[in-house]
């Protein structure tokens, strides 16, 4: 079989090689001859696109990861088998076949409902608005199709939705039948808001099930993508495109077809960023309908594929049941929102906008002259004019072509900072742009991005339970998980009227799941319940010429700074030149510090070391949880990378399931307590609760935490997590702090 091989660059030695394992990991067993040169051709022969080529006249083209991106991309592998697939041997689906049902329907539509009680079906949706910043109950459903075979699919039209008997049977639909979506964390919401009822008989995602299977995909979960490199599908919402590039119209109105069905609602705002993935209403009804048809047309096919590859796979399994669990309980996490101290935002911005000012006087009086710190073309020539040359980095050009040129980014300051080819005038210059660049992005996203979200005083976010590729959850903007400890942001974050945070965390619980799963003795000695505070007890081995028992305590302050910049700095993979410059000491003393650790947790080193061996050798590297690690490509310039992601993953992966799991017991339980989760951040469960009952809210927290830890790490460590309170996240009230306060105030 003969194939076009279309690229942008030149196609490397090493993209062939990859090229030809993933054609033989998919199983492709018919001889494949690509051809490069194919001009003067005129045989109508397949097309295997890599990266962003255009599409050849009469051409079946395929497309795939270009060729930059093969030999980087941690899922390539998989991608570049799916497209030897469908090359090879593309699936033939029967053809779509839908109607539209209008108000004239809704016997219809009770009846269908009716006669396929207890059946899959797949539903999906379309609303109005803007949906990073409506509320549900501030958008409209505008089309909600559903499927119960792949073949025949059923869509609500926007005139049969405003009925309240439509509503109830929707009801029905939900709760009465085994419900399968895309991305169901979304639609779910709506429907469920829009039928009056509490929970969906949520069965199957699939979106969710791809991220489970190939967590490393990153933005490559949605449904058109799947569909379109799983299937060969094309394109459904192309044509409906064009109505989303105005941001405004100049009225504000419903157009009808000449039979009077709604033709198009416009909608006068003016969305932010444009109107990407927004506004829906504006699309002619008979598109929006037919592309919400072909929403749950392949949906359905992608459950069918992915519900085998789940089912093959026990551990997939167990995640994905979990993750289900998840899903439903952040719906109900999501919906009250939180309460947001404007007053003191804009104390906070005010104060760092000052600081900008002084920040960049700072730097200018380094530099000798006026810069601005967020234009990267004047940096590179202050670098440049005194014959200091930025370290370079990769990019594309405005035509997407890889080139590498010198670069101001974070990465390329920090290896300023590490290095000794630069002058002590150069480093002050990039630490100082660093803080300036450090003022802006706070500035810009922990104040005014969440004074921009704020809906009276409540912020309303978003979890994502599809995000990193350690399984770790994250949130959209509003940046919630990411806020750092700074009490200016984090005291901001407020309970629900008239009650307090009850907020308890894991203590160094990666540093003590790297002890359990290293099985080091040492690590295991430190982390006992009778056991000294453990940097304490590390600090002697750590530093063993100095005197731990005769320093100050700024002094023992620092050392422990030095030993958590080791410690978490090491389970990230990083070196001790990377580890030397955060710290501000000479890298053969950051080596020195390693050294002494890892000769008395020598078991951690070897557990390292294997991690290691394992991730460039292609061996699974697999949580307790099941969660496991994909990495596919493997080269001299990214090993170092894959180590330290490898490194990273089971601590971090490990010590968020805990947490998680935590999580789905604590949150049925606070109910009676008239208590609730605002949030869960990688470590900490942050809840709300009343005044009265948060002693007790605190003590159940904690049980179920520490036996959360310990059903699944055994007890050989001990794990602690001893709640705090406070009438904001900064707040830090322990337990015998909350006692004393009670006591105070009944004595008020």
């Amino acid at each position: 079989m003969r194939v076009i091989l279309d690229s942008e660059v030149p196609v490397t030695d090493k993209v062939f090689e990859i090229l030809a394992y993933a054609k033989d990991k998919a199983g492709v067993t018919e001889e494949i001859e690509l051809i490069e040169d194919y001009r003067g051709t005129s045989k109508r022969m397949p097309v295997l696109a890599l990266g962003n080529v255009p599409v050849r006249a009469g051409c079946r083209t395929v497309e795939a990861p270009s060729g930059a991106s093969i030999v980087t991309r941690a899922d390539s592998v998989t991608r570049l088998s799916r497209a030897f697939k469908l090359i090879v041997d593309p699936p033939v689906f029967e053809p779509i076949d839908y109607a539209v049902l209008g108000a004239d329907h809704q016997d219809f539509f009770e009846a269908l409902v009716h006669k396929n009680l207890g059946k899959r079906v797949v539903i999906d949706i379309e609303v109005s608005g803007c949906i990073e910043e409506d509320l549900v109950e501030e958008s409209n459903l505008i089309s909600v199709a559903f499927t119960y075979d792949g073949e025949h699919c059923y869509v609500l039209s926007e005139e049969i939705l405003t009925y309240a008997k439509c509503a109830r049977i929707m009801g029905t639909l939900l709760t009465k039948n085994k419900v399968i979506a895309h991305n169901g964390k979304f639609d779910l919401k709506y429907l469920e808001y829009y039928a009056g009822i509490e929970q969906t008989n949520y069965f199957f995602d699939t979106m969710l099930a791809h991220y489970i299977l190939y967590p490393a995909a990153t933005g490559q979960h949605g449904l058109k993508n799947l569909a379109k490199r799983l299937f060969g599908a094309d394109d459904w919402e192309e044509d409906g495109k064009k109505y989303l590039l105005g941001k405004t119209y100049p009225a504000y109105g419903i157009e009808y077809y000449e039979d009077g069905t709604i033709k198009c609602w416009h909608d006068a705002r003016k969305y932010k960023g444009g109107a990407k993935g927004n506004g829906y209403e504006r699309i002619h009804r008979n598109e929006l309908y037919e592309y919400n048809a072909y929403d749950v047309y392949w949906t359905w096919h992608l459950f069918e594929h992915f519900e085998q590859e789940v089912n093959a796979d026990s551990e997939a399994q167990r995640v994905f049941a979990k993750r289900m669990q998840l899903s439903d309980m952040f719906q109900e996490v999501e919906t009250p929102g939180w309460r947001y101290d404007i007053d003191k935002a804009n104390i906070a911005k005010q104060e760092l906008e000052y600081e900008a000012i002084q920040l960049a006087a700072d730097l200018a009086e380094i530099a000798g002259m006026p810069i601005n710190p967020n234009s990267p073309a004047q940096v590179k020539k202050w670098f440049s004019d005194r014959g200091e040359t930025l370290p370079f980095r990769k990019s594309k050009d405005k035509n997407g072509k890889s080139k590498s040129a010198p670069s101001s980014n974070e990465d390329a300051l920090k290896e300023v900072l590490e290095s000794e080819a630069y002058s002590d005038t150069a480093k002050d210059f990039a630490r100082k742009l660093l803080e300036c660049r450090g003022n802006t992005k706070n500035l810009g996203t922990y104040i005014n991005g969440f004074l921009e979200a704020v809906k009276g005083e409540r912020i309303y976010t978003s979890f994502n339970i599809i995000a990193a590729s350690t399984y770790r959850l994250s949130t959209p903007k509003p940046a919630l998980m990411t806020i750092p400890r700074d009490k200016r942001f984090r005291g901001l974050v407020l309970p629900d009227e008239g009650q307090v945070f009850v907020k308890p965390d894991y203590s160094q619980i990666e540093w003590r799941v790297m002890a359990v799963l290293s099985g080091d003795e040492y690590l295991r000695t430190l982390f006992q319940k009778d056991s000294p505070d453990p940097f304490d007890a590390l600090m002697p081995t750590m530093f063993p010429h100095v005197d731990v028992n005769n320093i100050t305590a700024a002094q023992k302050k620092e050392y422990r700074t030095k030993e958590k910049t080791v410690i978490y700095g090491l389970s990230f993979g990083r070196k001790a030149q990377a580890i030397a410059a955060e710290l501000g000491m000479p890298w053969y003393e950051a080596q020195n510090i390693i050294d002494n650790y890892m000769e008395a947790a020598y078991d951690l080193d070897a557990w390292r070391q294997e991690i290691m061996r394992k991730a460039v050798e292609g061996e699974e590297i697999r949580s307790i949880f099941g969660c496991h690690f994909q990495q596919e490509v493997v080269t001299t310039n990214n090993k170092t990378s894959v180590e330290n992601q490898a490194l990273a993953f089971l601590p971090q992966s490990t010590a968020n399931d805990v947490c998680l799991e935590a999580a789905l017991r604590i949150h049925p339980q606070l109910k009676q307590y008239g208590a609730r989760i605002v949030a869960t951040v990688h470590d900490q469960i942050l809840a709300s609760s009343p005044i009265e009952c948060a002693k007790e809210v605190g003590e159940m927290m904690e049980y179920e935490m520490v036996s959360a830890a310990e059903r699944n790490l055994g007890t050989d460590v001990a794990f602690d997590a001893e709640p705090e309170y406070g009438f904001s996240w900064a707040e830090e009230m322990n337990p015998q702090q909350w006692d004393e306060w009670l006591q105070e105030k009944a004595a008020a």
